[in-house]
C-alpha cells in the first residue's frame, strides 16, 4: 500500500506539477512520505490511550503539513 501511494503521488507531481522534475527531488518525496507513514505506525504500535493517540495524531500532523507546504512552495518549482 506504502509503496503504491508513493509510486502515485511521484506520478502526479511529474504530471501535474513539475514534468522536469529531478529523480533527486523525486527521491526525496519518497524518503519523506515513507518517514511520515512510519511515524503513524510507531504511533500504532506504543499503545498509547486513544486520547493520547489522537494527541500525537494532530501534533505530527501539524509538523508534517508544514514540512510539506514547504517543500512544494519552496523546492518544487
Amino acid at each position: 500500500m506504502m509503496k503504491n501511494k508513493i509510486s502515485k503521488t511521484k506520478t502526479f507531481i511529474k504530471e501535474n506539477i513539475d514534468s522536469d522534475i529531478s529523480e533527486m527531488k523525486l527521491d526525496l518525496v519518497e524518503l519523506l512520505m515513507s518517514q511520515q507513514f512510519n511515524a503513524y505506525t510507531l504511533i500504532i504500535e506504543k499503545g498509547y490511550s486513544k486520547d493520547e493517540t489522537i494527541e500525537y495524531l494532530k501534533m505530527l500532523g501539524e509538523f508534517i503539513e508544514a514540512g510539506w507546504k514547504k517543500l512544494f512552495n519552496e523546492f518544487i518549482k
